[in-house]
């Protein structure tokens, strides 16, 4: 070593002595090292603090950035190890594995570490709090597959190797049939997202890797990077899987793939798109096995599911779910069937695609290709002696006016608009050339929904509030500190964001005849919503603030998600 931290940065001129010694008689009492320290104390920059360890110990200095590191080079460590000698993997480069370490000069540390991994170590010295959390992120099993880890010396094989892994994901049909490093690496992924949690992933082509992202509670969050010249191998392994066309590349494809999970079936729907780096891949996750459609076990509060069993209670009409994509509308719409679903009804439904199979109901695939739009579908549905249609999505006047006129001729019908709130969905109808007579006489109800992050309870903890959006939220009713919020501190569980987890929330406007009259009178969005508040209807807004009210959620994960 060059001599200690202390000293090089006094002769470097960043710091007095007086200021180190201050710095060294607080160290006991004042947790962190002497460069956090002084640090925190806005003696020095991270910049030359990072200048300093490197002189210090001789080798180059890395500031850690946990969320961009793949966790499965982390993992070529044990975690017990790496925790003990605060070391983490964090890049391989040309055979030579990067360690970031606090203490690089440990020669034990990296001798070690080379019979482990089978690499050439090459040490750089990073600060303690980026090592500790590229551990935690490395190490959490929201993200990284447990049963399979990702061969991460794919970069290193041979040319014909490559050749040859990519000849065999052509012709294998099955996923267990080979041990190709490309088709470990697929189902590695598919493992990995579904011990997640999550809810689509993302295979983005960039240079000079393609980029798998998750989405876990509503947020993408990269997980790892595959070398470019196997990208197309990994695609192609997914066509495979897909039952999809592995020549073509220049046009969209859809497709699904099903495997078995040991909590049971899940399946994946698969859609790629060409863009100007190669073919972009996304896979929505649905699992059949864990999901549950019943109103009172998909996060509604009883006073939701009251007002939903009224609207559903009804014999005909038309009931509109509204929000933005992946606001949970389809699980809305599969529990409102599930209720209704008893053997004296005949429930169809035509969707885009088929989710989830509900037994009892019967479910049509809407195909344009074979005449089966929303439109004609509905059209050929209603010669089935139907007492309950869903339609997946209204998206056309076509698809509006016959969905309608289903309504008002004795059925009970249920689809979705893609509006920002339920008032609105009026608007949106009548937008799509439906008379606002024949509006106010086929609609039930529009039900608006969001889905918010929920608090972490492994670090929840008391929040400091924040006066203008408690006023705002609360309409001045609350003052901004009669109530004590929370928020996640940040942990191993949740990966650091303080949210694990989501909580939905619904605004439900009934049509009462007081608002039919006033639907069919054509007045305008800001009445319509001066009727319903005053007709019992709680806002998205005021239902996001109960439950950060009752601590489920931030105040600051409702003011986003719900404020126009």
């Amino acid at each position: 070593m060059a001599g200690r931290l202390g000293d090089i940065l006094v002769k470097r001129g960043h710091i007095s002595d007086d200021q180190l010694q201050s710095a060294l008689a607080t160290q006991g009492s004042e947790r962190g090292m002497l460069g956090a320290i002084l640090m925190r104390r806005g003696l020095i920059t991270l910049e030359q603090l990072g200048s300093a360890l490197a002189e210090q110990f001789e080798v180059p200095f890395r500031q850690v950035v946990p969320e961009v590191i793949n966790p499965q080079v982390v993992r070529l460590l044990p975690e017990p190890f790496a925790r003990d000698r605060m070391a983490v993997p964090i890049e391989i480069s040309r055979g030579q594995l990067h360690l970031a370490m606090t203490a690089p000069d440990d020669i034990e540390t990296i001798s070690e570490a080379e019979l482990i991994t089978g690499y050439h170590v090459e040490p750089v010295v990073a600060l303690d709090a980026d090592v500790r959390a590229a551990l935690d992120v490395g190490f959490d099993d929201r993200i990284v597959a447990r049963q399979t880890i990702v061969d991460m010396k794919l970069a290193e094989l041979h040319e014909s190797e490559l050749r040859k892994a990519s000849e065999e994901v052509a012709t294998i049909e099955g996923a267990g049939e080979s041990a190709a490093p490309v088709v470990k690496l697929v189902q590695a992924i598919l493992t990995g997202a579904m011990n997640a949690n999550c809810s689509d992933i993302h295979l983005e082509p960039h240079n000079p890797e393609m980029r798998v992202r998750y989405r876990v509670d509503g947020a993408l969050q990269q997980v790892m990077t595959i070398p470019k010249h196997i990208e197309e191998s990994v695609v192609a392994r997914i066509k495979v899987m897909a039952d999809m066309d592995t020549t073509e590349n220049r046009r969209p494809q859809d497709g699904k793939i099903s495997v078995e999970h040991e909590e049971g079936r899940v399946n994946f729907r698969v859609s790629t798109i060409p863009t100007v780096g190669g073919e972009k891949v996304v896979m929505r996750l649905l699992d059949e096995g864990n999901k549950i459609f019943e109103l009172e076990k998909i996060g509604m509060t009883e006073r939701d599911v009251e007002s939903i069993r009224k609207l559903i209670d009804k014999p005909h009409g038309m009931i509109v779910v509204t929000g933005p994509t992946g606001s949970g509308k389809s699980t809305t719409m599969y529990a409102m069937l599930t209720a209704l679903n008893k053997v004296q009804r005949n429930i169809v439904t035509v969707e885009d695609p088929v989710e989830y199979r509900l037994v009892g109901i019967n479910q049509v695939h809407s195909d344009n290709e074979f005449g089966l739009g929303f439109a004609n579908a509905l059209k050929y549905i209603m010669r089935q002696d139907p007492d309950v249609i869903m339609v997946g999505e209204i998206r056309d006047h076509e698809t509006a006016t016959t969905a309608v006129q289903a309504a008002l001729t004795g059925h009970l019908l249920i689809s979705t608009l893609h509006t920002n709130d339920a008032v609105a969905s009026v608007a949106r109808l009548n937008d799509l050339g439906v008379d606002s007579f024949k509006t106010g006489g086929a609609l039930l109800g529009c039900v608006a929904q969001r889905l918010l992050r929920a608090i972490c309870p492994s670090c929840k903890q008391p929040a400091e509030v924040n006066a203008s959006m408690v006023n705002k939220l609360s309409g001045g009713k609350v003052a901004p500190d009669a109530k004590t919020f929370f928020q996640g501190r940040g942990c191993k569980k949740c990966l650091g964001t303080g949210y694990l987890g989501r909580i939905p929330i619904f605004e439900i406007m009934q049509v009462t005849p007081a608002m039919a009259d006033a639907i069919e009178r054509g007045l305008p969005a800001s009445k319509l919503r001066e009727i319903a508040i005053a007709e019992g209807m709680v806002e998205l807004s005021q239902a996001g603030f109960e439950q950060a009210v009752a601590g489920r959620t931030t105040i600051e994960e409702v003011y986003f998600k719900t404020s126009s």
